[in-house]
């Protein structure tokens, strides 16, 4: 009899042991392997626990003894469906996979400099979040880490960042802006799947390899711009992009395509842009050659090299759209540009 009471007092220690080591102003956390240091845990499962506007502090007090905190748990706000906002302070250098996934009331959430890594699935189906600024001290954003935030408009990308993983902003459908950093060298599967209010893309020097259905689904894309770089593009990456318009390749040797990269497309009416000593190349190269008006191009053309003034000119696209008065500030890509009586189509760096 003894020895069954026993067995229950420990049956139900285990089922009453706490998720974290303490609570301060409403924020659960947990030390850290040296004992100074914190990580934000989640409030035992209450997802009711942490709601409205939440500041987290870089240093907590707790029974007189000073303690830093520099992470966020996997899984600590997820489900937390009544958070609003979060501030993060520069002392949190990394946020736990799940970290916020599922927080469909999360409408801001501000990243300081001392972040070095978001975790896989960290703000996933967060669908109220509308923009978002990675500081400059992360290096990894963690697979689907913003995918299915629906309201999602813009997105400003850490220059640090040297990989965009897979399903990253995956159904981002808001998404009309995004500029992929300079030192990226691979964009992984899906990562921009089903961003159907992206408008153009400009995949950045450096950048070898795009994934799988990276941008499949993009339906309101009309300009992609691939750098000289690229090695090859993966299965249906640009499948579906019915609006598209214009592709321009710097890559001197076409990259290896994956199978239907380009279905759904009208290769009758897109232009393809490619350097000059490349066309017949590309117009032999298997899915390429499916283009019809495959034009040359010399990136070395550029508008510094030429006359043309930064204002007072009229801006074209390819298709003939007005673009605007000045090339000041356009993104990378080809335009016909009219100043004056002069009508000359440029590449803009």
């Amino acid at each position: 009899m003894k020895n069954l009471y026993i067995s229950m007092c420990l049956l139900l220690c285990v089922f009453t042991a706490k998720s974290y080591d303490m609570e301060a102003n409403g924020i659960y956390y947990n030390l850290t392997d040296n004992e100074t240091e914190l990580s934000v845990a989640d409030a035992d499962g209450n997802f009711e626990a942490y709601k409205g506007d939440l500041v987290i502090p870089e240093e907590v007090t707790y029974n007189g003894k000073n303690y830093k905190v520099t992470s966020i748990e996997d899984e600590a706000f997820e489900y937390c469906f009544h958070l609003i906002s979060v501030e993060i302070p520069g002392s949190v250098t990394t946020i736990g996979n799940s970290a916020f996934s599922s927080c469909s009331s999360l409408t801001s959430v501000s990243l300081a400099d001392g972040l070095t890594s978001i975790g896989a699935s960290a703000f996933n189906d967060c669908s109220s979040l509308a923009s978002v600024l990675i500081p400059e001290t992360v290096t990894n954003i963690g697979y689907g880490a913003f995918r299915g935030c629906y309201a999602l408009k813009t997105a400003t990308l850490s220059e640090n960042i040297t990989s965009i993983e897979s399903y990253a902003f995956c159904e981002c459908s808001s998404l009309d802006s995004v500029t992929i950093p300079g030192n990226v060298i691979s964009i992984g599967n899906d990562a921009f799947y089903g961003c159907t209010s992206l408008s153009s893309v400009i995949v950045p020097e450096n950048v070898n390899i795009i994934g799988e259905w990276t941008f499949a689904g993009c339906t309101s894309l009309t300009s992609v711009t691939l750098p000289g770089s690229l090695n090859s593009i993966g299965l249906a990456s640009f499948r579906g992009c019915s609006s598209l318009s214009s592709i321009s390749c710097y890559a001197l040797t076409p990259p290896e395509l994956g199978d239907n990269v380009f279905e759904g497309l009208d290769t009758a009416e897109c232009n393809l842009n490619v350097p000059k000593e490349s066309v017949e190349q590309y117009s032999q190269a298997a899915q390429w050659s499916d283009f019809k008006n495959i034009h040359p191009v010399n990136p070395d053309s550029g508008v510094s090299s030429v006359n043309v003034s930064e204002n007072d000119v009229t801006v074209y696209d390819l298709n003939g759209k007005y673009i605007g008065s000045s090339v000041r500030g356009l993104p990378q890509g080809i335009y016909i540009i009219q100043d004056g009586i002069k009508t000359t189509k440029e590449y803009i760096r």
